[in-house]
């Protein structure tokens, strides 16, 4: 139970984290892929964004699973 606990947790701050962060997770992922780039396009921050927000929701839900299981 622990583990799935922490587990969790470590899924809400990566969705914490691209929601407030997405440049950052660009230059983590993306960034060795292209020479010379200036930087992460809007479309890829709004969708990196997105992401974050359904991985938060999703860890949410999973609590409430976990909450009504037990």
């Amino acid at each position: 139970m622990l583990l799935m606990i922490l587990g969790c947790a470590l899924i809400l701050a990566i969705g914490i984290f691209m929601f407030l962060k997405p440049d950052i997770v660009w230059y983590l992922t993306e960034s060795w892929k292209s020479d010379g780039s200036d930087g992460p396009s809007d479309f890829y921050l709004k969708i990196t964004r997105l992401s974050g927000i359904l991985v938060v929701i999703g860890f949410l839900l999973a609590v409430v699973v976990l909450l009504v299981l037990e």
